[in-house]
């Protein structure tokens, strides 16, 4: 399923669950209501900052907004060797990151 149609179905069930209309939606994310109803096809995609404003207001992590596919392509094994990963690196200072770069290189 193309992304923007996932997420504009999950914005447009988030909201009406909580009784929400587009316009009390459009006026919170600062949109026209047009706007808010292309998100909701999946004609339009939201700006980043759209999207942390459309979280706030649905209450909901942005992974929730995307499906349940993406949070589990997020959970494989591989996703989480590569957090970990990411997380180890994230704390090296440049001398030992640029060792851990020669290492990786090694490797492949």
């Amino acid at each position: 399923m193309d992304l923007k149609k996932r997420l504009g179905g999950k914005v447009s069930f988030y909201r009406t669950s909580v009784g929400m209309t587009q316009e009390r939606m459009a006026e919170e994310l600062d949109l026209s209501v047009d706007m808010v109803g292309k998100l909701e096809r999946g004609v339009a995609a939201p700006s980043f900052n759209t999207l942390e404003k459309l979280c706030s207001v649905l209450d909901k992590d942005v992974l929730e907004l995307f499906g349940d596919s993406l949070q589990t392509e997020l959970k494989t094994p591989r996703a989480k060797s590569l957090r970990e990963i990411n997380s180890v690196l994230s704390k090296m200072n440049e001398k030992d990151l640029d060792q851990a770069l020669k290492l990786l290189n090694a490797l492949t």
